[in-house]
């Protein structure tokens, strides 16, 4: 179970890096392509996931190591707290300034590739069923009008 634990934490801590990595091209790419927003805007929706998971994995890590067992079945139990405030809080209990400042800029990260991916999803959107709805009204609009005769 231990190695399980420790290779889901790698895995989701690989995951997270490289799709940092390879968030910094890609809106690069978005700056001069207005097609590709939209697609970054996705991309960092599910990167803001990822890193979230790699957060919470790191937080239970840290948490287990501090408090064992018990401090990880509080953690879950505790939602609204959770594994990221139950590492804070294990890091301060334990003296571990550096570690605090880690957690925090890591649970920035998800809260900011989440903030921009829906910005851009909601503003470069292609919506379809949308231009379909104001053509069927404008065609309506136009039926609806008195005839004119021209003399």
């Amino acid at each position: 179970m231990h190695t399980l634990w420790h290779g889901a934490e790698l895995v989701f801590a690989w995951l997270a890096e490289f799709g940092l990595v390879l968030a910094v091209p890609s809106g690069l790419v978005a700056l001069f392509v207005r097609r590709f927003r939209e697609h970054l805007g996705t991309y960092l929706l599910v990167l803001a996931y990822v890193t979230g998971m790699s957060l919470w994995f790191a937080s239970a890590s840290i948490v287990h190591q501090a408090w064992g067992m018990v401090g990880f079945v509080i953690g879950c139990l505790t939602t609204p707290i959770g594994m990221v405030g139950g590492s804070l809080l294990a890091a301060y209990t334990h003296h571990m300034p550096g570690m605090i400042g880690g957690i925090l800029v890591a649970a920035a990260i998800p809260l900011i590739c989440h903030f921009f991916g829906a910005s851009l999803v909601e503003r470069y959107m292609v919506r379809p069923d949308f231009a379909f709805e104001v053509e069927v009204s404008d065609a309506i609009q136009e039926l609806d009008k008195e005839p004119t005769v021209d003399t």
